[in-house]
């Protein structure tokens, strides 16, 4: 050896070793080291001993780390197993589903084909019958429209019936004394009015109090024609009633044909709409209602409600 290493070199006693702590000492051959070389076998014994036990805890903690993450793949692989079985499960549940899906899609469109046809069968029948029941319908309006025309010249002929049995009868109306028999008021009005009347020219006559009137019935037809002939604007003057010193009182007495009641209301209402179209003339000859605009008008007769419309305003 070179002077350099004689000069560093050191007996296995005297080298330094390192100490549990990371520290060096210098052992030195002598005397003074002796209880320390006896010591020296006892301490490596230990600090083999407590390398023993400190590489067995280490390789127990190994053994634990290994264990733990054998257990824990283990419960990995297992949970990943499961799993695996789930979504197998799960694709063979869609996979049913799908084909039950189809199999009801089937299943509603066939339902819905026959569907269609029943109803389609059922519109059709619907169409027919309501074919047949406007056909019927049709007929029945055109049927009641004949009843209804019918119905119309039969209440017509009814009521100039009607009318044709009074077409003897006058009326004296606005008779204030309803106390005088008839016959006074009669002989009173035919002196009045220098018509030749006796009891054989009437049939019958009688009073209605509650309307100031009296019904005269004649014989004849020409009897009556010759009476209301003489008359004047359908009236006279009230005085041929009353006794000779009050033979100055105004008023009048109004004659006319007598009417039924539906020939009554159809001269009401001639009047009514002759005043507010401006028409002068409504009048009742032999049972037939007339009207006329004025002077230099034509006249028209009235039979029914309808004709009511021929009294149009003035132009």
């Amino acid at each position: 050896m070179s002077q350099t290493k004689k000069n560093d070199w050191k007996c296995h006693v005297c080298k330094p070793r390192k100490s549990p702590n990371n520290t060096y000492k210098t052992f030195v051959f002598g005397e003074s080291n002796t209880n320390q070389n006896n010591e020296s076998p006892n301490r490596n014994l230990a600090e083999c001993q407590a390398n023993n036990e400190k590489q067995q805890k280490q390789q127990r903690v190994d053994d634990e780390t290994v264990n733990n993450n054998t257990k824990r793949f283990k419960e990995t692989e297992t949970t990943s197993t499961y799993q695996q079985n789930d979504i197998s499960e799960l694709k063979t549940g869609m996979v049913d589903l799908k084909s039950s899906l189809q199999q009801i899609v089937t299943s509603m469109a066939s339902l819905s084909a026959d569907l269609k046809s029943h109803m389609d069968s059922a519109l059709a029948e619907m169409n027919r019958n309501v074919a047949t029941i406007a056909a019927q319908v049709s007929e029945l309006q055109k049927k009641d429209q004949e009843k209804t025309v019918q119905i119309g010249e039969l209440t017509k002929r009814l009521q100039q019936l009607e009318q044709k049995a009074l077409e003897k009868n006058i009326e004296i109306n606005n008779v204030e004394n309803m106390e005088t028999e008839p016959e006074v008021i009669v002989k009173r009005i035919t002196d009045a009015l220098g018509v030749d009347m006796s009891a054989e020219h009437i049939s019958k006559m009688y009073k209605i109090k509650r309307k100031k009137k009296v019904v005269v019935e004649f014989a004849s037809l020409n009897k009556k024609k010759e009476f209301m002939g003489k008359l004047k604007g359908h009236r006279i003057q009230a005085s041929v009633l009353r006794e000779e010193e009050n033979s100055d009182c105004g008023g009048y007495i109004y004659i006319n044909d007598e009417l039924t009641p539906h020939n009554r209301q159809i001269l009401w209402a001639a009047k009514t709409k002759a005043k507010e179209n401006g028409w002068k003339f409504v009048w009742v000859r032999n049972g037939h209602i007339y009207a006329r605009r004025n002077e230099n008008s034509s006249f028209i007769i009235i039979n029914n409600a309808s004709e009511l419309e021929l009294i149009t305003e003035s132009s």
